[in-house]
C-alpha cells in the first residue's frame, strides 16, 4: 500500500512539471495554444487512467487518487483542461473494461466535474490558492465518504475511511502545494528581472528564437533606453536610480499584452516585441509609451520627483532577415536617437 501511494504521488507530479515546463514559453496558462491544450488533456487523461489502476484497498473499500489529482488540476489549470481530461479518462476506462453499464459512470463523471468547477469558482472568491485546493479536496472527500456509506451501510468503517482519506489527502495536498510554490519561485527567478519584474533578456532572446521558427511577417522590435540615467545615478544615488527603473517599468507593464511584450535587456535598456501590428500601429504604440513615460513624474524620495525621457529605435521585420538581426537594427536606431539629441524615436531603414 505504501509503495502504491508513493507511485500515486509521483504520477500526479507529471502534469505539474509539464505546467511549469510549458509555462516557460507562455505568460499565462489561459494563453495555451490548441496543441498545448491537447497535450495537457492527453497527459492528464493518461495520469487519471494510471491512478485508477494504482488504487488500493482500505477496510475493503477501493481507493484511488483521481479525486486529489483533479482537484489540483482544477485549482491550477482550470476547467478547460480538467473537465475534458476527466471525461476522456472515463471514456478510455469504459472502453478498456467493455462494460456498457459503465456509461452511467460517464454521466456521473460529467456531473461531478461540473460540481467541482462550481466549488472551485466559489472557493476562488474566498480563498487564496492553498485554501481553494483544500476546499476541493475536502469536498471530494465528503462525496467519496457518502458513496462509501451507501455501499457499506457501516458507520464505523465509513468514519474510519473519512479520517484516513482526509488525513492522507491533506498531507499530499500540502506537499504538492509547497512544490508548486517552490517551482513558481524558481521559474520567476529564471524568467523575470529581479528589480522591474519584467521578463529578462534570456526570455527576450528565447522569444526571438521561437518567432524565427515561424512566419514573422508582422513583427516589430523596439529598443528603449533611458536618457541620462548615469547622471541620475551620480546625482541622486543608486537607490533613486532603482526607483526610476521601477517607475518606468510600471508604465511598460501597463502596455504589455498578448501582442506586445516588454523586456528588460540591460541596465537601463528595455525592448518591446510587437506581433501582428502594422508599421503604423507599432510606431504609434511606441510613441504612446514615450509620451506616457515623460508625462509621469517618478518620486525619488518624499521631497523630489523627476521626469525621464527615452531614446528609442524601432525596426520592422524584413524578408530574409532573422529577428536577432532585426534587434541589432533597432539597437542601432536607438543609438542614432541618442546621438541626435535624445528623447526621440528613430525608425530603422526598411531596405
Amino acid at each position: 500500500m505504501f509503495a502504491t501511494m508513493i507511485a500515486n504521488v509521483t504520477i500526479i507530479f507529471i502534469p505539474i512539471y509539464l505546467y511549469f515546463r510549458s509555462n516557460y514559453a507562455i505568460a499565462d496558462i489561459k494563453q495555451l495554444s490548441f496543441q498545448k491544450w491537447l497535450l495537457f488533456v492527453c497527459v492528464e487523461s493518461l495520469v487519471g487512467i494510471a491512478l485508477v489502476y494504482l488504487s488500493w484497498d482500505f477496510v475493503g473499500i477501493p481507493v484511488d487518487s483521481r479525486i486529489l489529482f483533479f482537484s489540483i488540476s482544477m485549482t491550477y489549470f482550470g476547467w478547460k483542461i480538467t473537465i475534458p481530461s476527466m471525461l476522456l479518462a472515463e471514456v478510455v476506462h469504459i472502453f478498456h473494461t467493455g462494460h456498457a453499464t459503465m456509461l452511467v459512470g460517464l454521466v456521473t463523471t460529467l456531473l461531478f466535474a461540473w460540481s467541482l468547477y462550481f466549488v472551485a469558482k466559489l472557493a476562488a472568491k474566498r480563498f487564496e490558492a492553498y485554501g481553494q485546493l483544500l476546499s476541493l479536496v475536502l469536498y471530494n472527500a465528503v462525496l467519496k465518504t457518502v458513496l462509501v456509506y451507501r455501499t457499506t451501510q457501516d458507520v464505523q468503517r465509513t468514519f474510519l475511511f473519512f479520517l484516513v482519506i482526509v488525513t492522507l489527502s491533506l498531507l499530499i495536498t500540502t506537499g504538492m502545494f509547497m512544490q508548486m510554490a517552490d517551482l513558481r519561485i524558481l521559474r520567476e527567478r529564471s524568467d523575470f528581472d529581479y528589480l522591474t519584474r519584467l521578463l529578462n533578456v534570456r526570455k527576450f532572446k528565447e522569444r526571438l528564437t521561437t518567432l524565427d521558427k515561424v512566419s514573422h511577417a508582422h513583427v516589430s522590435i523596439a529598443v528603449l533606453d533611458l536618457d541620462l540615467f548615469k547622471q541620475f545615478n551620480d546625482t541622486y544615488g543608486h537607490d533613486a536610480g532603482d526607483n526610476i527603473l521601477w517607475g518606468v517599468a510600471q508604465v511598460f507593464a501597463a502596455y504589455s499584452s498578448k501582442n506586445a511584450t516588454v523586456y528588460r535587456i540591460g541596465g537601463e535598456e528595455f525592448a518591446v516585441i510587437m506581433v501582428g501590428m502594422s508599421k503604423k500601429e507599432a510606431e504609434f504604440f511606441i510613441v504612446d509609451i514615450m509620451d506616457n513615460v515623460v508625462n509621469r513624474p517618478i518620486p525619488l524620495n518624499r521631497e523630489e520627483s523627476v521626469s525621464v525621457t527615452l531614446s528609442v529605435g524601432l525596426a520592422f521585420s524584413r524578408e530574409g532577415e532573422t529577428l536577432h538581426k532585426l534587434w541589432k537594427l533597432a539597437d542601432r536606431a536607438m543609438y542614432h536617437s541618442k546621438e541626435n539629441g535624445r528623447n526621440q524615436l528613430t525608425v530603422a531603414p526598411t531596405e
